[in-house]
């Protein structure tokens, strides 16, 4: 296992399973728009109505789960999502960089989010371009 502040860069995540831990892993074939993404999370997270489908929204709510029973999400990702937009791409990986600094580890909740170490090179030229992650 190995690091990417704030991110860790592991092909397993199963290390952080247990009773106490919701693992999602982001499906592969994300790499057209955002709406597909959203969509997704909404879903696998049973996102509270409020979620508005847009970047902030996803923001929010990822900073909030107080609809979750499980103390830790933990978000794999064997791929980088939204691969033909790199725009997006970039929103995304800083939202997720945002809200690992965001939750501590003595909160009721707890975000981690793994990249598969085939992601490593390219998450981190977008999270320094982008400025988000060290």
């Amino acid at each position: 296992m190995a690091t990417m502040y704030p991110f860790i860069i592991s092909e397993d995540p199963g290390y952080l399973g247990g009773q106490t831990v919701r693992l999602l892993e982001v499906p592969i074939d994300l790499q057209e728009n955002k709406q597909a993404l959203f969509a997704w999370y909404a879903k696998e997270l049973k996102l509270p109505e409020y979620f508005g489908k847009n970047w902030d929204s996803l923001e929010e709510c990822l900073l909030d789960l107080s609809w979750l029973s499980e103390r830790r999400l933990v978000i794999f990702h064997r791929v980088l999502p939204l691969g033909l937009n790199l725009k997006d791409q970039q929103t995304y990986i800083c939202i997720l960089a945002r809200v690992m600094q965001d939750w501590k580890v003595d909160e009721i909740h707890e975000v981690t989010v793994i990249f598969d170490p085939a992601c490593e090179h390219s998450l981190c030229s977008l999270a320094k371009e982008a400025g988000c992650a060290e």
